[in-house]
């Protein structure tokens, strides 16, 4: 490709010679090669104005700049290099996203289940598909390690290209706020765009509520946005009031979902169990038929809610819809039960903030004797707002709630720590004896494992499918599945445990 065309694509301010031929994009100097461009983007933590000579050392030919740099090459001058890497790398894959079906899933919690379920009911219906999210990357039996829920918008890209290039028809992607913040997601043009619900989380990025709320606006902005799709849709929780909020500034058809007030499509008879829920179904006043889910909880009824309105709007047969979500036994990390044959109930869940904690720990009665145990934390150097937040949570839904660590970064675990229970004796100041600090994670969760009696059910909270642990400057191995396992094996000599993510 020509840096002419490029430049025009991006709409930058050239200086230098645009005959070049450009045959690799990236804004990382460690992956510059022969005929690169280089993008220099103002980073959160560093600036990539500063390795454009390492770049130009390299092999890149040419640098896209916001401001001008000591260097003797072409230069493509931009206002906000992260908006220009965005159309840039759309551009240079050739608009990926106008040959694939793109659902975008935004909100606070439940995007990586929705997308779960999406995945499955499209599967069902003969749909190649593609998932970009959470947990992982996967198309065609590829699966791929995610870096983050949504990818660096020249590497998403390139995903999508190889999408295309392997035969995908369709993608569902979560979508974050820091990615719509952050332009990762321009140049994608969405079919549809599913909205989850917004709850507190992320203010250490975002300041406050309302800035939060806007990023996530932006998506169905994008969605709203001229390019070659025509049919599209923004699917909305009705029972959350930004999702109603929305509904009356989006400017494409609208489809709600939802439990307690009015809605296009909602579930009522709703039968929640340990291990799975079933509910009825009613599209626009018109019953439809009995609902079942491999997976507990009232907040998988909503994730199931999204993916219906979504499989309407699609026009895909109820029978394919029912068949894709049976066939979803569950999420990783995602109200995962480990079963090493323990009189008692183990969860492992991502919960990580407010709203996620009080789902986990309520998602079913407990039985008459039974108590609920809770391991959980904070992340470190991030929103500490939710601390106080999550700690009473804990202290108001658990019978027995242990502090620990989370990712930590930067940030003393025993500072952490005091934030949660600052909440949790703000709630009950009689709860002395009903919680423990552990800042050690290993032994928060044996703990937890030895305090459990007969008909007890504990959570282990935060970290759900992730493998690692980052503490300070260093990444450890962690899988809280695998602790669990290891420790009940241990315990109770038992064969080997299913974790059926149910």
């Amino acid at each position: 490709m020509l840096l002419s065309d490029l430049c025009g694509a991006i709409g930058a301010r050239p200086e230098g010679d645009l005959s070049l031929e450009i045959t690799h994009i990236t804004n990382n100097s460690k992956e510059v090669r022969e005929g690169s461009l280089f993008i220099c983007v103002p980073g959160l933590k560093t600036d990539g104005h500063k390795y454009a000579p390492e770049a130009l050392e390299r092999g890149a030919v040419a640098l896209v700049l916001e401001r001008d740099v000591p260097c003797r090459c072409p230069k493509l001058f931009v206002d906000d290099s992260r908006a220009a890497q965005a159309k840039a790398g759309s551009f240079f894959y050739g608009n990926p996203t106008s040959l694939l079906e793109m659902v975008g899933v935004t909100g606070t919690n439940g995007k990586t289940t929705i997308t779960f379920m999406i995945e499955a009911i499209l599967k069902a219906a003969g749909v190649n598909t593609g998932v970009i999210g959470t947990i992982n990357y996967r198309y065609m039996d590829k699966i791929f390690r995610s870096e983050r829920t949504t990818p660096d918008s020249i590497k998403l890209q390139k995903i999508l290209r190889d999408m295309v290039d392997a035969g995908v028809e369709a993608v569902v992607m979560e979508v974050s706020s820091h990615a719509l913040d952050l332009n990762r997601v321009d140049g994608c043009e969405f079919d549809a765009a599913i909205l989850s619900n917004i709850t507190h989380d992320h203010f250490d990025f975002h300041k406050d509520h309302e800035s939060y709320l806007a990023s996530k606006f932006k998506l169905f902005e994008m969605t709203a946005a001229g390019g070659s799709k025509q049919k599209k849709a923004a699917i909305l929780n009705a029972d959350d009031p930004h999702g109603l909020s929305l509904a009356g500034r989006v400017s494409i058809p609208v489809i709600t979902y939802g439990i307690d007030g009015p809605a296009d499509i909602r579930a009522y008879n709703i039968t929640l169990g340990t291990d799975r829920c079933s509910f009825d179904l009613d599209i626009k006043n018109g019953y439809y038929s009995r609902i079942h889910l491999n997976m507990p909880g009232k907040a998988n009824v909503y994730n199931a809610l999204a993916s219906i309105s979504y499989a309407h709007f699609r026009q895909i047969d109820m029978d394919l819809v029912k068949k894709g979500l049976m066939s979803l036994a569950g999420v990783p990390g995602r109200f995962e039960k480990i079963d090493c044959g323990q009189p008692f109930t183990v969860v492992v869940d991502f919960a990580h903030n407010p709203d996620g904690l009080e789902k986990l720990i309520t998602y079913c009665d407990k039985k008459p004797g039974s108590r609920k145990i809770v391991v959980f934390g904070c992340e470190g150097g991030k929103d500490r707002t939710k601390r106080p937040v999550m700690g009473e949570v804990a202290a108001r839904h658990a019978d027995i709630s242990i502090i620990t660590t989370d990712n930590m970064y930067g940030e003393s675990p025993e500072k952490v720590a005091g934030e949660i229970e600052a909440g949790l004796k703000r709630y009950n100041k009689r709860i002395n004896s009903d919680y423990h600090i552990i800042t050690d994670r290993y032994e928060a969760i044996k703990t937890a494992l030895e305090l459990a009696g007969e008909g007890d059910m504990v959570f282990i909270a935060g970290k759900g499918h992730e493998t690692v642990q980052l503490l300070f400057d260093r990444q450890v191995p962690f899988n809280d599945r695998e602790v669990v396992v290891s420790l009940l094996r241990k315990r109770y000599q038992a064969p080997p445990a299913s974790a059926g993510g149910r």
